[in-house]
């Protein structure tokens, strides 16, 4: 009898980044940050699934980097919610795994649809972080299910 292969999971840890806020409140010593923030690979022997993005171009890359290390096709790009900490790294992370598919569930398509369309993304977060937010945003595709198969694991 064949045992199967559980999917692993690993943890990107990305560092705090400087962020540019109103001159009011005044900033705190060293400057405002973005906090730490991660992004979890669940992988199979073969094929992985990243949850969320990082939110700057820089921290994208360095996180696409990471996962090319793994030696694992990334076959999805899971948004947990609308957050654009949580999705604006995907243009970056598209261009390297371009057969990845970029999901959420629909009312977090939904949300992010809206604030693709509002230009709340161009007005408010590029210039916070400086420029260093991805061009070519682009909405998730709904996944019609709950679960996400991964080398015949399901992923709830």
């Amino acid at each position: 009898m064949v045992k199967a292969v559980l999917p692993k999971i690993d943890i990107y840890n990305a560092p705090s980044c400087p962020i540019i806020r109103p001159p009011r409140p005044l900033a705190p010593p060293g400057g405002w940050t973005w906090p730490p923030t991660a992004a979890v690979l669940i992988s199979g022997t073969r094929d992985a699934v990243i949850v969320d993005t990082l939110v700057t171009i820089s921290g994208a890359e360095k996180l696409a980097d990471w996962i090319e290390a793994k030696r694992k096709k990334l076959k999805m790009i899971y948004v947990t919610h609308a957050h654009p900490d949580h999705f604006l790294g995907a243009p970056v992370l598209l261009k390297r795994f371009p057969k990845a598919r970029f999901v959420a569930l629909p009312d977090v398509v939904d949300e992010i649809g809206q604030q693709t369309n509002t230009g709340i993304l161009e007005k408010y977060w590029k210039p916070m972080f400086g420029g260093d937010i991805a061009d070519g945003q682009i909405v998730p595709e709904p996944l019609t299910d709950v679960s996400i198969e991964l080398q015949g694991h399901e992923i709830i």
